[in-house]
């Protein structure tokens, strides 16, 4: 435990290293991300940040694959498209890519995961009860990595929000994955944890540097393609992780409801999210990011783990969980036009 921990405390100051070369970078560069009527921010600041997560994600699951300490097969499903959906983003970091090439190379990164990992035998066969659940089980998970690429994206439009949902998840999930026996896959999450910590300093308000399309869509699709490569019994374990999302798949889904009901284009820059209209309404980056925090650390963890070491009861949890976020995030305003119009 003591060379884990000194372990994840070197790829923290690593990131951090790494974060501060990148940013100095990306100021000789100019590549800058210039506030507009969209934007939550009033100052150019240097994006990109989430390369430096992005390299040490790379280095830690190659190298674990190579102490043996993670299944090569996991490292096959997961790293390739975790660079491609990075290269993809760094890319629109740059020069901007047009949004369905985005959503392709999403959904193709996605599909690459469940060709390699998704086991029917594990969720279950045509014989099954609900069989027809079992059968959309490979669309729904293609189209739930998908969408946890954007979602990932949608959400990083504060200081310090998307770095701390990564940490969180990832220090979460390592404990799931640890109650489940998979030692391998949940010191990789710890050490992803580690990675985002490092680079949070400087993300945090005011923040130094934004994490960018780079960072924030590879870290959308880690999240959620570990669970899947990672469940060995079937979808009862799907659920704690989506209780670990909560907070994030309330605003994002609940935003995008309401923006679609409306007539408005999903892919247009906005600043309608709950986090959004809370930054503006209590003046504070920090606060929200704050209190993004503790409802995932105070409410959401918990039930997690509850949810986790009594899988019967995973779905009511689930429910108890998430429920009230989609409430509270909709009574925020999430997707709502803002006063000056969209």
């Amino acid at each position: 435990m003591t060379a884990i921990a000194l372990f994840a405390l070197l790829c923290s100051c690593v990131v951090a290293g790494l974060t501060g070369w990148l940013r100095a970078r990306a100021l000789r560069a100019g590549l800058l991300d210039l506030p507009n009527a969209r934007s939550s921010h009033s100052v150019p600041t240097p994006r990109g940040g989430g390369l430096a997560i992005v390299g040490a994600v790379v280095a830690l699951l190659a190298g674990l694959a190579f102490a043996r300490r993670l299944d090569p097969q996991l490292v096959v499903a997961i790293l390739p498209p975790f660079v491609v959906v990075a290269w993809v983003g760094w890319a629109d970091d740059r020069r901007g890519l047009s949004p369905l090439l985005r959503l392709v190379v999403h959904l193709a990164a996605s599909a690459w995961c469940l060709v390699w990992m998704y086991d029917p035998a594990r969720w279950g066969a045509p014989g099954d009860p609900a069989w027809l659940a079992f059968a959309l089980w490979p669309l729904l998970l293609w189209l739930g990595i998908g969408w946890a690429i954007n979602l990932f994206n949608f959400m990083d439009g504060i200081d310090g929000i998307a770095g701390a949902q990564g940490m969180f998840i990832a220090a979460l999930g390592g404990l799931l994955l640890e109650l489940q026996g998979d030692s391998g896959p949940a010191l990789a999450m710890l050490l992803i944890a580690a990675s985002c910590s490092g680079f949070l300093p400087w993300n945090w308000a005011p923040a130094r540097i934004f994490m960018g399309d780079v960072g924030s869509g590879a870290l959308g699709f880690l999240l959620a393609a570990v669970p899947v490569a990672t469940i060995e019994r079937g979808p009862a374990q799907l659920w704690p992780w989506v209780i670990l999302w909560g907070a994030f798949l309330a605003d994002s889904t609940v935003t995008l409801l309401r923006r679609l009901a409306r007539g408005a284009r999903p892919y247009e820059a906005h600043r309608t999210h709950a986090y959004q209209v809370l930054s503006r309404r209590w003046r504070s980056h920090g606060r929200v990011s704050l209190g993004f925090a503790a409802v995932n650390l105070f409410w959401l963890a918990p039930l997690a783990v509850f949810a986790s070491l009594w899988p019967a009861w995973a779905v009511a949890v689930a429910a108890i969980a998430i429920v009230p976020l989609f409430v509270w995030v909709f009574h925020c305003g999430a997707g709502r036009p803002e006063s000056t119009g969209e």
